[in-house]
């Protein structure tokens, strides 16, 4: 039996069927795994698109609810300090200072003085008519706004909010063709029926934003473990960035490929989920992947860029890939040490009726198996006893056969040599008969001769005569 095992080695059915066992679990588990782990990639690579263009959106409508508000409030002040100055000039009237007129007019001259009520680039502050006139005005003098759907809007704003209220809108100026977006504040002057207006451009507001407002919560968003929210202009220069100062021209920077990324940030600023991944070399050093979402700010003309390492999100992916292989290794061992432990005690049987065989191949005939098993196993077993029970019935006939064959083979001798016996005693009778008609023929040959010499004499003597 160690001869069997030595000449099988690893190669016996346990192992065999042990061994393919633990690579179809394996082969399972492995499918399974990568499964896993790609649907963790694929959700990761979500989540960072997801938690990215969340960040910038979030940080887009922070600051325009800040740059909304900041304006909102710096027109609202503007308009106040309008009315303020209207009714101090009024009471320069009415306290019989000035005239009507003359305190009117200092009013315009102050309203159409940029010294003083210049709003941002071009923005500026007027007094309109409630019937629509624009009764101050720097460039549309005399224009009647009456038919203009925003003033019938901020007429009946002022009827609902004395204090007054915000408008936005189209204009463009007699001198100008194209109309551009405006944000004004109003409130009315009831003593001269005017209402006091302070506009300026939306695409001038960056002169009317604090940045102050809002840079340190944008600072505070963290990206993983290294990234960072930072906003730019259309023109490449630092609003806010945690690594440069404001206004630094941040167009010449390149990534490892050569690739002014930030120049692809500008030129995809209006598409829809606009996004780059460029590579970097990290703190210490090491090429990696940078993804970058943004969104884009068409009243302030500014960008608004989510940056972080890919890496710094994977890191529960890589410990996923880990734990992944890991998994693998315990799994195959484990799958193989069960399917050995298992497959020994399933074909514990086939070693027993191995073994039974082995002595039956060597001779000794008086083998039984015993295995308790209502299995296949079992049912083999029970036609190893019966076949060699058989044999051993079949091997005891051939056994009677072959006595009763030796007994008639010894009488058969016997037989034998009494007929050899006689057959020569014939023999040498024939051989004396034999012998006696030799004698007799040569008896008759000379009867013969003598017959035919006494003929031949008689025929002599009868010519003689």
């Amino acid at each position: 039996m160690k001869e069997t095992d030595k000449k099988h080695g690893f190669f016996k059915i346990k192992n065999k069927i042990s061994l393919i066992f633990g690579i179809i679990i394996l082969l399972v588990i492995v499918f399974l795994e990568l499964v896993v782990y790609f649907a963790g990639k694929t959700r990761t690579d979500e989540e960072i698109k997801n938690n990215l263009t969340k960040v910038s959106l979030l940080v887009k409508k922070m600051i325009n609810t800040t740059t909304h508000t900041s304006i909102k409030n710096h027109l609202k002040t503007i308009a106040y300090k309008g009315r303020d100055l209207a009714a101090f000039y009024h009471k320069q009237y009415t306290d019989g200072k000035l005239s009507e007129a003359e305190a009117y007019n200092k009013l315009r001259r102050v309203f159409l003085n940029p010294q003083y009520y210049k709003i941002g680039e071009t923005g500026y502050i007027t007094a309109i008519k409630k019937d629509g006139e624009l009764n101050i005005h720097p460039f549309s003098q005399g224009k009647t706004l009456a038919n203009q759907p925003f003033w019938k809007e901020a007429l009946k704003e002022m009827d609902k909010n004395p204090k007054g209220g915000l408008s936005s809108y189209l204009w463009a100026n007699e001198n100008e063709t194209k109309k551009r977006e405006k944000l004004a504040y109003f409130v009315y002057f009831k003593p001269w029926d005017i209402v006091i207006w302070a506009s300026s451009y939306k695409e001038e507001f960056t002169s009317l934003v604090n940045i102050d407002d809002f840079k340190e919560n944008v600072r505070n968003i963290k990206l993983g473990k290294t990234g960072h929210v930072y906003i730019i202009d259309t023109n490449g220069k630092v609003v806010f960035h945690k690594n440069y100062s404001r206004n630094k021209d941040l167009k010449s920077l390149i990534d490892l490929d050569k690739q002014p990324y930030i120049l692809s940030i500008i030129a995809k600023k209006e598409m829809k989920n606009p996004n780059i991944s460029f590579f970097e070399k990290d703190l210490n050093g090491v090429k990696r992947e940078k993804l970058a979402y943004f969104q884009y700010i068409p009243d302030l003309k500014w960008i608004v860029v989510a940056e972080v390492y890919k890496r710094d999100f994977y890191d529960s992916i890589y410990q996923i890939r880990s734990i992944i292989f890991i998994t693998l290794v315990i799994a195959f061992v484990l799958s193989f040490a069960l399917a050995y432990y298992f497959l020994a005690r399933v074909l514990r049987p086939i070693k027993t009726i191995q073994e039974a065989a082995q002595k039956v191949s060597n001779g000794d005939l008086d083998q039984h198996i015993k295995i308790n098993s209502r299995d296949e196993m079992g049912d083999v077993s029970d036609s190893f006893n019966h076949v060699l029970e058989n044999f051993r019935d079949i091997l005891g006939k051939i056994k009677g056969l072959i006595k009763v064959l030796v007994d008639s083979t010894q009488d058969l001798s016997v037989s034998t040599q009494e007929i050899s016996t006689t057959s020569t005693q014939q023999a040498a009778a024939v051989k004396e008969i034999v012998s006696t008609m030799e004698d007799s023929n040569q008896l008759v040959k000379q009867v013969s001769e003598d017959i035919n010499e006494v003929s031949l004499g008689r025929v002599w003597n009868i010519d003689t005569d």
